[in-house]
């Protein structure tokens, strides 16, 4: 279930705020950063190619990238998409407008590396101030009405289990993760993405440079957050953790 108030506003599904969302990042950052880091996070993002290449691929997402000859009057290269400087959320609407369902997950805190680590250092320096602080004002719902967020990656979702089912008997469902299905099921029914305003949620890396480098961050979010809950002395989910001088991380 999605909740009473899902249901009232129409919501196709419920995401937290995380900062490297997509399409949170930006929610998230005009939430919860500071204007300072905002600003740096949202110029990672307009300084980023539109090309979408990233060092695990063997070539961009069109082979026609890399080829000069394919520029067009603009100077762009053909198949690349026009980056919004200074950043705006217009970003989304400009995959929709051009590309298809599959790509338009396509973001600079994805697949700028740079991005990446910033929207991670800038969010957990906002841990101390949120981590198990509880919330006692009211959680509201963001609704995108008017489906400006074409496209939701998220492992963590709220989803009526009637329209789950719907999305498990789709005819499209579900080559190796539920994720292309529901976003095509939400485009077919029109349905909106809903968001808790002011959650704060920490996904530390996408998978996009590689497990070493997700697994780097992993640890350092993890480390952040024992921490921050041994100086509040609350054990992270009752379990005690050291740190190896690896930094690998042992339970004991």
């Amino acid at each position: 279930s999605s909740g009473p108030m899902a249901d009232r506003s129409g919501c196709g599904v419920v995401l937290p705020l995380t900062q490297n969302g997509i399409p949170s990042t930006e929610i998230f950052a005009k939430t919860w950063l500071n204007d300072k880091d905002r600003e740096a996070l949202f110029k990672c993002f307009s300084e980023s190619a539109g090309t979408f290449c990233n060092q695990r691929m063997q070539a961009c997402r069109r082979t026609a990238y890399l080829k000069d000859k394919f520029r067009n009057d603009n100077g762009q290269r053909w198949g690349e998409l026009p980056v919004p400087s200074p950043w705006e959320v217009t970003w989304y609407k400009t995959l929709a407008e051009r590309e298809p369902l599959k790509y338009r997950m396509l973001h600079p805190v994805k697949t700028n590396i740079t991005c990446m680590e910033l929207a991670l250092e800038f969010a957990l320096k906002q841990v101390p101030h949120q981590f198990l602080v509880g919330r006692s004002e009211k959680i509201d719902l963001i609704v995108d009405h008017y489906r400006d967020y074409p496209y939701f990656a998220n492992n963590a979702f709220l989803i009526r289990t009637d329209r789950y089912l719907e999305v498990l008997q789709h005819p499209k469902c579900c080559r190796a993760t539920d994720e292309p299905t529901m976003n095509q099921l939400l485009l077919e029914q029109n349905l909106p993405l809903c968001f808790l305003s002011r959650s704060f949620g920490l996904h530390p890396a996408w998978g996009s440079f590689g497990q070493d480098f997700k697994h780097k961050l992993e640890v350092i979010t993890l480390k952040t957050l024992v921490d921050v809950s041994s100086d509040l002395r609350v054990p992270l989910a009752g379990l005690p953790i050291k740190w190896s001088k690896r930094s690998s991380i042992e339970r004991l």
